[in-house]
């Protein structure tokens, strides 16, 4: 591969790990909101339905078809009609329990620090871009620790565009004083990260964590450390 100078992250999914923390916010609102008592009776159930519901919204939203006032008023709306329960008022409390309390959990992925202090050492630039909300991913990013090896942070709610648009990646440049010759994409999202990346130019490095199938042609790794072999 070329001679890098600057990385760009995806957050979710990539170095802050999602679904474990989503998970464990996940169990605090169902007891804190006694939903056994309300009729959700099994809460795996409960996290595995409301996972299929948001990974359609956030697929939506990336597509333009939600907004995000829709995308959180929708998501816990339709776990809860899942089990029977029609409650927007309690869905939109849990809406705000969850963004409140999920991104002060800091559990990331595995070999985050390991990868991001040998990608340091070797004098890489990184940069986070994610389509996170924005009041949210700077806390995920401070509380985990993240912040001391990001130089520059974008969030496309605040410039916009959100991946895979290529305008996304057109400020990312700009706004770290990157070359896309420069620069490498890293992420778990083919189509947002991936695909975004190579369709504005930008090489990409595909966190196949699921080991989909994708072109012999697209790098793949299924472990951050794995960097190591390209970086």
């Amino acid at each position: 591969m070329k001679s890098y100078k600057h990385i760009f992250f995806d957050l979710d999914h990539t170095l802050w790990d999602f679904d474990t923390n989503s998970r464990n916010t996940l169990e605090e609102l169902y007891h804190h909101f006694e939903l056994l008592e309300s009729g959700v009776e099994d809460l795996e159930e409960f996290i595995k339905k409301y996972k299929i519901i948001n990974d359609r919204y956030w697929k939506y939203y990336r597509q333009q078809k939600v907004t995000k006032e829709q995308l959180r008023v929708g998501r816990f709306r339709d776990a809860l009609l899942l089990f029977g329960i029609e409650n927007s008022q309690l869905a939109a409390e849990i809406d705000e329990f969850y963004v409140s309390r999920n991104p002060y959990h800091k559990v990331l992925m595995p070999h985050t620090f390991d990868i991001l202090d040998y990608l340091h050492e070797k004098g890489y630039q990184m940069h986070i871009i994610s389509n996170g909300f924005k009041e949210i991913q700077h806390i995920k990013i401070k509380n985990s620790g993240l912040d001391k090896y990001v130089h520059s942070i974008i969030l496309s709610e605040s410039i916009g565009y959100q991946k895979p648009h290529a305008k996304i990646f057109e400020y990312a440049l700009k706004d770290s004083g990157a070359k896309v010759e420069e620069s490498i994409m890293v992420g778990d999202n083919y189509e947002a990260d991936i695909e975004g990346a190579i369709k504005y130019g930008m090489d990409a490095i595909f966190y196949n964590q699921e080991n989909q199938t994708v072109s012999d042609k697209i790098c793949c790794i299924t472990s951050l450390i794995e960097l190591k072999k390209y970086l």
